[in-house]
């Protein structure tokens, strides 16, 4: 009888301990499954936060790309700065931002060489436009004066001309002269 109600005893222990091994399985693969859904949920949020934080980079680094692109070289990129791969193209990008602003700074100069260069070739053009306006002036007085001379010289050998008759008849008068005074002698 002892040993029947040790073995009941037993029996009624070794239920107990079951049905407990039981619940604590049960509690356990409860705690386990929580943990695994916590965890989950975790990855899921910390992925989704990564994800949405290199999706930002990435869309930052695009539109910086279009602006310099586009010829905008006071687009700011240090804001983009990374120590990732993404961080390569940042830097890149300030590589290109850099060289994009010295080649505006050529152009301006160049532009500036340019526009030198045309005011000095507009300056020639009016001193040669001046200095075409005085030689015609003064080729036209040169030709007057020529003309003046040619009409001065054409007096004077036309006086020279009467002159030589009016001589001629002094000198025929003279003679006349002359040969009356030797008559008169």
């Amino acid at each position: 009888a002892d040993i029947t109600v040790l073995t009941s005893s037993a029996a009624v222990e070794a239920e107990q301990t079951a049905t407990e091994a039981d619940r604590a399985s049960n509690r356990a693969t409860q705690i386990f499954a929580a943990v695994i859904i916590v965890a989950a949920l975790a990855l899921a949020a910390l992925t989704w936060g990564f994800g949405r934080a290199v999706g930002r980079s990435v869309r930052g680094i695009a539109e910086a790309t279009e602006s310099l692109a586009a010829g905008r070289f006071d687009t700011e990129t240090g804001h983009l700065a990374r120590s990732d791969e993404l961080g390569a193209i940042v830097s890149s990008l300030a590589t290109f931002r850099a060289n994009g602003r010295q080649a505006e700074s050529l152009k301006a100069e160049q532009l500036q060489a340019s526009e030198k260069q045309a005011q000095r070739a507009r300056q020639i053009e009016a001193l040669v436009h001046e200095f075409e306006v005085v030689a015609k002036r003064a080729l036209e007085s040169v030709t007057r004066s020529a003309g003046s001379m040619n009409a001065a010289a054409q007096e004077m050998l036309s006086h020279s001309g009467e002159t030589e008759g009016q001589a001629s008849d002094v000198a025929g008068a003279s003679e006349t002269a002359s040969g009356a005074v030797a008559t008169v002698a």
